[in-house]
């Protein structure tokens, strides 16, 4: 039997999203090929992408780019023969470093007992995940940090004093160290309603008492 040593077809590369710090290429290979993406910021490339899960259709997402930077690339494809294949070269600029502060949204107070609430939020990038909390509006205290990054954030203020007024913000720090805060949310534990302290607002989907000392 004569040797397999038809080299494999790449076809259709795409760049699919680019963001400031990823970018996701797409690209068609003949189906007894593995394909891969180097890539770096000349042609001399220097890096070298993940295998992509599936097989015909192969899409990788390059990570920890660097913002508004232009990054050459080419598709690397091996079949199952051992023959490669190259495309030529491609580019992609990636977007200026995201510095657009978090959007708190859907927050709801829960699980509220004379000494402590459960507070849940979203946040419209993944962030992490804090509260502040005091008997003014100038705090003093915080939750532990959580560095995950996640849309999805719950936390559970303990400690407090019944019947005491309570002052509460949210705070979050998105991957590029962009951090921010709520508007402030006040609560007492003579069954005063947790409602927005401060002017303007917040997506606030639930609402709850802080402490039950007053029923």
């Amino acid at each position: 039997m004569e040797a397999d040593t038809e080299p494999p077809v790449i076809e259709d590369v795409q760049v699919v999203e680019v963001t400031d710090r990823t970018a996701t290429i797409a690209w068609t290979v003949s189906s007894d090929a593995t394909g891969w993406v180097e890539y770096g910021l000349d042609t001399n490339y220097g890096f070298i992408s993940d295998y992509p899960s599936t097989l015909v259709n192969q899409q990788v997402t390059l990570a920890n780019l660097q913002p508004d930077t232009t990054c050459h690339f080419r598709i690397v494809a091996r079949d199952v023969a051992g023959n490669p294949a190259t495309t030529g070269d491609f580019t992609f600029t990636t977007a200026p470093l995201d510095v657009t502060p978090l959007m708190f949204r859907s927050v709801i107070f829960s699980e509220l007992t004379d000494t402590s609430v459960r507070v849940a939020w979203e946040t419209d990038e993944p962030a992490t995940t804090q509260i502040e909390y005091g008997t003014t509006t100038s705090y003093g205290d915080t939750t532990p940090l959580d560095p995950t990054l996640s849309i999805t954030h719950t936390q559970v203020i303990s400690g407090l004093l019944p019947g005491t007024t309570y002052h509460l913000r949210l705070l979050g720090q998105d991957l590029n160290g962009n951090a921010s805060a709520s508007e402030d949310f006040a609560g007492r534990g003579d069954g005063g309603d947790l409602g927005l302290g401060g002017e303007g607002g917040q997506d606030v989907a639930g609402h709850g008492r802080l402490g039950g000392a007053g029923g």
